[in-house]
């Protein structure tokens, strides 16, 4: 049986055992500013007490923290929500396209993928085996070009999916590489980890929290080679 990969990205981290006891508000995972680009992801970590029977604690986070899915409703202003997404966008067939020296993704690099073929594509770049182990958000990372964001909208994809915490360029192109995805009915999915992943066809199952009315929502992606 082939193992499964779990290409999400941790939303929360490891909080010092003394502020864990004490059951203060913790500030975890968080890449760049607050008031930038990332939403920050914050937790209050309940220890049990004397009499308590369980635990309970209490996360607050950015819809886009972490791996996530990016609904409909994140730049169209009529899109579809996070809750509205058909279930099957996430789960099924996919394809791997490795683009490994790139900075910028260009529609030239999908030509050896037959997209008429593919449902989900997902897309690992140098991203994954450098980012992911800095500690702080990397606004230098590869990312799709505006062409290749239309180029892909023409392909009819449910889902296309990358190996950083967004498809376009931080501060450069977010509006139309979002836009045409989205635009086109095509659901993105961001924050993978793919460094563990082959190229080619794989099974991807990911589901994205069911929160009412939002742009987007945290979800956990596992990968699997067919």
């Amino acid at each position: 049986m082939e193992q499964q990969t779990d290409s999400s990205t941790p939303t929360l981290d490891t909080a010092p055992d003394a502020e864990r006891e004490r059951g203060e508000q913790v500030i975890l995972e968080e890449f760049g500013s607050r008031e930038e680009f990332m939403n920050a992801l914050e937790a209050t970590i309940k220890p049990f007490e004397e009499g308590d029977p369980a635990r309970v604690s209490v996360l607050s986070m950015g819809s886009h923290a972490g791996t996530h899915v990016d609904a409909p409703a994140h730049y169209l202003r009529d899109g579809a929500t996070i809750d509205e997404i058909d279930p099957d966008v996430g789960l099924g067939s996919a394809h791997v396209v490795h683009v490994e020296d790139a900075a910028i993704v260009d529609p030239e690099h999908f030509d050896d993928v037959d997209l008429e073929s593919v449902d989900r594509l997902l897309i690992r770049t140098r991203n994954s085996p450098a980012l992911w182990h800095e500690e702080d958000f990397v606004d230098t990372f590869a990312h799709l070009s505006t062409e290749a964001a239309e180029h892909l909208a023409e392909a009819d994809l449910d889902l296309v999916g990358i190996d950083y915490l967004s498809v376009a360029g931080y501060q450069r192109n977010e509006t139309p590489v979002h836009r045409a995805l989205l635009e086109a009915g095509t659901w993105i999915l961001e924050g993978l980890n793919l460094g563990g992943v082959t190229g080619g066809p794989v099974e991807l199952a990911c589901l994205p929290l069911k929160v009412e009315d939002c742009d987007g929502a945290p979800a956990r992606a596992l990968v699997k080679p067919e």
